[in-house]
């Protein structure tokens, strides 16, 4: 099995390489149509769907630190394969401003943070409300919160 796998996605003629843009529309397209007209089976387009992303994901995870620094590109300088443009650049910048050690910052931190925490308590009380509640401290009335959502399908992918 380990075997067959690596055939589908790395032999050197792979249909996968040559994809773009235009023949993956094209062909997410006619799958589409497919589904529609009755000749393909919906579960298992969608299922088909959840694997293509858990493969990609794990696959992604997996290879792009072993090919970090294996391509050698200077500043602005970018390569092109299999219709895929390659550019070294910064990602997943973050940063931590608790290190500038400025007043300033850590002063509106502090009085956001406990704010912050108030709003996430009171939203989670709010949730339990599922019709008009009159606060009897107050006397305010108080309405649920409006929810909105999808009704969709959760795929889980097993073992």
């Amino acid at each position: 099995m380990e075997e067959n796998n690596k055939l589908v996605l790395l032999p050197t003629d792979s249909p996968i390489l040559s994809l773009n843009k235009t023949t993956i529309r094209d062909l997410v397209s006619q799958v589409c149509l497919s589904i529609q007209d009755g000749v393909e089976d919906p579960v298992k387009a969608l299922v088909i769907g959840k694997k293509l992303d858990e493969l990609s994901k794990i696959y992604n995870e997996s290879v792009r630190p072993l090919i970090a620094g294996k391509i050698k590109l200077q500043k602005g300088e970018s390569y092109k394969a299999y219709d895929v443009e390659i550019k070294e650049e910064e990602t997943g910048v973050r940063y931590d401003y608790s290190y500038c050690n400025d007043s300033e910052w850590n002063r509106l931190t502090e009085e956001i943070e406990p704010l912050v925490l108030l709003r996430k308590q009171r939203e989670e009380f709010l949730k339990t409300i599922r019709k008009e509640y009159i606060d009897e401290d107050t006397g305010e009335i108080i309405q649920p919160p409006l929810r909105s959502g999808t009704l969709g399908y959760k795929l889980s992918l097993k073992k």
